[in-house]
């Protein structure tokens, strides 16, 4: 319920064409939400897959997940631009793969979900002098295997048990989530524009949910931490906030 749409704002603001200080803002928050989240998204699989539980234990795995983020992702903004910027021109479609595996590779095996890796690597390419190509290529990925992705998420929900219970939490969750996204950035979109109408139209703007959402929402159920109806229930909730 954390994760904020990033894809979908940007859509968005890019098809009308919106600029200004609030637009940027809202650009920035919700990259830093992502990445909130998706460091609690790992903390939230090593408690599933542990035997004790204590505040002492999380906290400590809090604390080594990011000291390990921020290191990897430091190492990685400096070195990848700089392999990216000394590739020839029939390497730039290969590179963008090499870096999202490997970091693939290293994030998982030091216990974080893949989906971080994939910001990693986007965030370290897009400083490259060749980040226009490998955008034109992620945009090609993007229009084949995010449809497929959807289509998948939307196979596994199960329309015969759409019940009253499935739709009664699924507005529950769009209440919970509405309300709260909008509480928790409305007062700093506040103190940075000074303008009550900005600060509202910023905390609306955060509150879409969607590909994130859904792909959490994927691992959750791929290791049984939700039944299929609170599956669904995410999965109607993402809808109604897109």
């Amino acid at each position: 319920m954390g994760a904020t749409s990033l894809a979908a704002i940007a859509s968005v603001i890019e098809e009308m064409r919106l600029k200004g200080r609030s637009v940027n803002y809202i650009f920035s928050t919700s990259t830093a939400d992502d990445v909130v989240d998706l460091i609690l998204l790992s903390v939230a699989l090593v408690v599933i897959g542990g035997n004790t539980l204590s505040v002492e234990s999380v906290t400590l795995r809090v604390t080594q997940l990011v000291l390990i983020l921020i290191v990897v992702f430091v190492i990685t903004i400096m070195l990848v631009p700089r392999f990216a910027n000394k590739l020839g021109e029939k390497y730039v479609e290969e590179f963008p793969f090499v870096v999202l595996f490997g970091l693939t590779l290293i994030m998982v095996y030091l216990g974080f979900s893949p989906i971080i890796s994939a910001f990693i690597a986007g965030v370290s390419l897009s400083t490259s002098v060749k980040s226009e190509k490998i955008r034109e290529i992620s945009a090609v990925l993007l229009n084949v295997f995010g449809s497929i992705f959807f289509v998948t998420v939307g196979a596994e929900t199960d329309l015969e048990t759409l019940n009253l219970n499935v739709i009664m939490l699924s507005v529950e969750l769009t209440v919970i989530a509405f309300a709260f996204k909008f509480l928790g950035v409305f007062p700093f979109a506040l103190a940075y524009t000074r303008d009550l109408r900005q600060s509202t139209l910023i905390g609306i703007g955060m509150v879409p949910r969607g590909e994130t959402g859904l792909v959490v929402a994927s691992i959750g159920q791929s290791i049984n931490a939700f039944s299929s109806t609170d599956f669904e229930g995410i999965v109607v909730m993402s809808l109604l906030h897109l």
